[in-house]
């Protein structure tokens, strides 16, 4: 009787190991499964960046912010200096990227580009890029805005009469450029106001510069409209320098350090900029919005503000002057 006994209790037991042997590996199995659909649902999105090589501050600034969402939103983001070739652009595309953003740098081979990246369906995004390419997500300024209102805020600091120089150091198709047709336009409506030029210097500086000096001299100019930071660093050092700063009225654009000496010194009367900061993070966070096939608008316009020496120390136009992330 014993022995029958004995021998039930160790079925019992081994019936009782087996069960919980087969929900051990039930659990295991289930666990490694969530983990493995975890992981693919956490598994970093590729975003490949191309972009100019020749850095600005306002550059700089964008991928820092580009940077900072990376991180926030766990996006790979991969960069390609231009310009490109033919070899690096096909790579790109073979790498099988979950989108693409292109920065602000004029290259027609970019327009056959963005259109194969279209047709095998990868997102691309326009940051601060202009293209004549449909169906693009454009993230940016309104740069032939932009320049409307700067001549409007120039004509009547010079009276709405006179001789206006509109220079930049940019090539053709470019922001600047756009920025600078938008000027001209605007300051074609006034019959007082001549466009005295309108120089897109990014081939010869130093010939640009040297026609503006000579401008000066003839006193030929009124007011001025500086399309990037380096253009409105290098005339307003040629004003200060032949001390004309209260004579020529000029307004700039773009963001840079090198500039807040010159809007303090009233050398220039205004600076027009936007928080490139954040047009750097929301560019990365509408391209990993897009990546995963979440709508977005086709056009997004960042405001652009006003920065004069009076206005220039308020909180709002020093998180601007010197960004920081502030979405």
């Amino acid at each position: 009787m014993k022995l029958k006994t004995r021998s039930f209790i160790n079925r019992r037991i081994t019936i009782l190991y087996v069960v919980l042997l087969g929900i051990a590996c039930f659990l295991i199995s289930r666990t490694l499964f969530e983990l493995s659909l975890f992981q693919k649902e956490e598994k970093a999105l590729a975003i490949h960046l191309i972009e100019d090589v020749n850095k600005s501050d306002y550059k700089s600034l964008r991928m820092q912010g580009m940077n900072a969402a990376s991180e926030d939103l766990n996006v790979s983001l991969f960069t390609h200096p231009l310009p490109p070739n033919s070899d690096e652009l096909m790579s790109i595309l073979n790498a099988k990227p979950d989108a693409i953003i292109i920065g602000d740098y004029v290259h027609k081979q970019l327009d056959s580009f963005i259109s194969e990246a279209q047709k095998q369906h990868i997102p691309v995004i326009l940051s601060d890029y202009a293209t004549e390419v449909d169906d693009v997500m454009y993230i940016g300024v309104d740069h032939l805005s932009a320049g409307k209102t700067a001549a409007r805020y120039l004509s009547p600091l010079i009276e709405e009469k006179g001789n206006v120089a509109i220079i930049g150091y940019h090539e053709e198709g470019s922001s600047g450029y756009l920025i600078g047709q938008g000027a001209d336009e605007e300051l074609s409506s006034y019959s007082t106001i001549n466009v005295k030029a309108n120089a897109s210097c990014a081939r010869d500086k130093n010939h640009c510069l040297s026609s503006i000096k000579q401008l000066l001299e003839q006193n030929k100019v009124d007011g001025i409209i500086a399309l990037d930071a380096k253009s409105a660093y290098d005339v307003a050092t040629l004003i200060k320098g032949m001390k004309l700063t209260k004579d020529i009225k000029m307004v700039a654009f773009e963001q840079s350090n090198s500039l807040i000496e010159y809007i303090q010194d009233e050398t220039i009367d205004a600076l027009f900029i936007y928080n490139s900061f954040n047009l750097g993070y929301l560019s990365l966070q509408y391209a990993e919005a897009m990546a995963k096939g979440d709508k977005v608008s086709a056009t997004e316009f960042l405001t652009t503000h006003i920065i004069t020496k009076e206005n220039m120390f308020w909180l709002q136009n020093q998180k601007l002057l010197f960004p920081m992330k502030n979405l």
